[in-house]
């Protein structure tokens, strides 16, 4: 929180007033966004299946040891260790692929949520847009006036260029 108010306190100073600075939690937003939830919806209809398929493999390898302890079988214990090799396979494809589902929707949600608070901060004439959260603050969009990049790069490479 003590580098929110740096930040606030050096906007100031650069001639930017209070309500020309947009402040939001990126976090609530992500999680409470309507897509957001419709992405987690559908992120469940896709993984359902695989993780009944998943669940009932497992079934059959608890099954399959509870018979192996009472039997003590090779054939069981053959059969068991090709289905759990199996199993683990599947699981490890199944988690890659949970992962990237999450990956993709993530990347799908943020840029969207970017897009409609670049366009708010348009529409309501907000010249910085910061992101806050508990760890850090982000500047999320700034009015091409602000952007000194270009001055910056030609100034540290004069430096560097001088020493």
């Amino acid at each position: 929180m003590k580098h929110f108010f740096s930040i606030i306190i050096l906007l100031s100073l650069l001639g930017c007033s209070r309500p020309e600075i947009l402040v939001v939690d990126m976090n609530q937003l992500f999680e409470e966004f309507k897509y957001t939830k419709e992405m987690k919806l559908e992120f469940q209809q896709k993984t359902q299946l695989g993780q009944i398929t998943l669940d009932s493999m497992y079934n059959e390898l608890v099954s399959l040891e509870n018979e192996i302890s009472r039997t003590n079988s090779t054939d069981l214990k053959n059969a068991y260790i090709n289905k759990e090799r199996i199993f683990n396979l599947r699981r490890e494809r199944f988690e890659k692929y949970k992962a990237e589902l999450t990956s993709d929707a993530d990347t799908k949600i943020i840029n969207q949520l970017n897009q409609y608070i670049s366009d708010f901060a348009k529409i309501n004439k907000f010249k910085i847009v910061l992101s806050k959260n508990d760890k850090d603050i982000s500047v999320l969009y700034v009015v091409k006036d602000y952007d000194r990049t270009s001055e910056v790069l030609n100034f540290v490479n004069r430096k560097y260029e001088d020493k």
